[in-house]
């Protein structure tokens, strides 16, 4: 469990297979990353981290709480997400 920008996010890890993310990043129609809208965090400069920290974990599932679940390239997309500024 991590507290990230002011609101308590759980996330489960099972190395090199999956991470359940929940409400720290969604992806798009298209599969693409984000952030949640500003009302799920107060502090993004702290969710920015977390997101970092995650980045450097391998594994080959991402289930956000919202939107498709990410099956390829997996850790690698989340990697050029925290490259490319959170974009």
């Amino acid at each position: 469990m991590d507290k990230t920008g002011g609101i308590a996010r759980i996330c489960h890890y099972k190395p090199g297979l999956t991470l359940f993310i929940g409400y720290t990043l969604r992806t798009s129609g298209s599969g693409a990353l984000s952030f949640p809208g500003n009302f799920m965090s107060r502090d993004s400069n702290q969710l920015k981290k977390a997101v970092e920290r995650i980045s450097k974990f391998e594994f080959s599932v991402l289930l956000p709480g919202h939107g498709k679940p990410i099956t390829e390239n997996v850790s690698q997309k989340l990697k050029e997400f925290v490259s490319s500024g959170f974009r």
